[in-house]
């Protein structure tokens, strides 16, 4: 049962009336969150769904005669910011009540903001300041987490896994998302590349890995299936092969004719898988000697290539050596 608080007099009184715990609440017209917002039940009061800090969801009962009219010294200075925002959304009179000077000023000055602005009210300067810290840790930031378009300081982005970041070739590579499944998401460019949260990547890749598997679960089940159908073929072509072979011998001459019709295709199949093999192998050697003179082509155009024997030498040795640079040097030659 909820516990209905009137506020007809100077102090809350607890009330002996009680609210059906089944009883659904209506909505708000506008959609206005939790804990507060207006009821208008068939009775004569206005009832006002309050949920102060630290204690549970109660209605607030509020007298026609004194309807919309919330006392500020009550209730008020027990809700944070955003339930007085939210309270404000309601309608017009509560949105006085709630925006009022009275009421956002102790907030901004129990926080040791103040000297804002002349012609500014309470409320519009706190929520200009409050835009100015981190979403995270409420410290001061000059920083803006672009992607979210939320204010955050440089160490919370950096501990929080949740503001992790990706590139869609890291998206691809790392988890095995498709460029095409990534248009889906959010993003932020900059620097030439496409920058995605790592936790939606994750949760994107888990689906499409999820849907993969059953499409790789389906193909391997086919070419079971396949396989199966061919071996079936192939014991037919066996039957009828044998039955050609034999004609019209006895049992016995036919099994003997089946088993070598059988035996004669698995040699077949083993000759070509070897040939196969040894294609493939051909092939392999045929790169590799092609990559072995295009490396000795590159080695050289690029190095020092020899003109020479292994025994021929381009500068004399031993003391002709000497002898020619010293001539070199001073330019006297015979």
């Amino acid at each position: 049962m909820h516990n209905v608080i009137s506020l007809a007099g100077q102090q809350p009184v607890l009330s002996s009336h009680h609210c059906d715990r089944t009883a659904p609440f209506p909505s708000h017209p506008f959609q206005v969150p939790l804990p507060f917002y207006l009821l208008f039940p068939q009775f004569s009061s206005t009832y006002l769904l309050v949920k102060p800090p630290g204690s549970i969801y109660s209605l607030a009962l509020l007298p026609r005669s004194h309807d919309l009219e919330i006392s500020q010294a009550q209730l008020l200075p027990v809700l944070d910011a955003v339930d007085l925002v939210r309270l404000g959304s309601c309608c017009r009179a509560l949105h006085a009540a709630a925006f009022s000077d009275d009421v956002w000023r102790p907030l901004c000055e129990a926080l040791g903001w103040g000297c804002f602005p002349r012609g500014n009210s309470w409320q519009a300067c706190f929520s200009s300041r409050r835009r100015m810290l981190c979403v995270e840790c409420g410290a001061p930031s000059r920083y803006v987490f672009a992607l979210l378009e939320c204010r955050l300081c440089e160490r919370c982005e950096h501990r929080s896994p949740k503001y992790g970041l990706v590139t869609a070739l890291e998206a691809a590579e790392r988890y095995g998302v498709p460029f095409t499944a990534l248009a889906s998401l959010l993003y932020h460019e900059t620097c030439g590349a496409r920058f995605y949260l790592r936790s939606a990547v994750e949760t994107l890749s888990s689906s499409h890995n999820g849907s993969r598997g059953g499409g790789i679960a389906s193909t391997a089940s086919t070419d079971e299936d396949e396989d199966e159908d061919e071996y079936q073929r192939d014991e037919e072509l066996g039957e009828g092969e044998s039955s050609d072979s034999c004609g019209d011998s006895d049992g016995a001459a036919a099994l003997a004719g089946e088993g070598g019709a059988v035996g004669r295709r698995a040699e077949e199949k083993a000759a070509r898988k070897a040939a196969k093999k040894a294609a493939k192998e051909a092939q392999r050697q045929k790169r590799q000697l092609r990559n072995t003179l295009e490396r000795g082509g590159d080695g050289g155009r690029g190095g020092r290539q020899a003109y020479r024997s292994p025994g021929q030498s381009s500068w004399p040795s031993g003391g002709q050596a000497s002898v020619v640079l010293q001539r070199a040097k001073t330019g006297i030659w015979h």
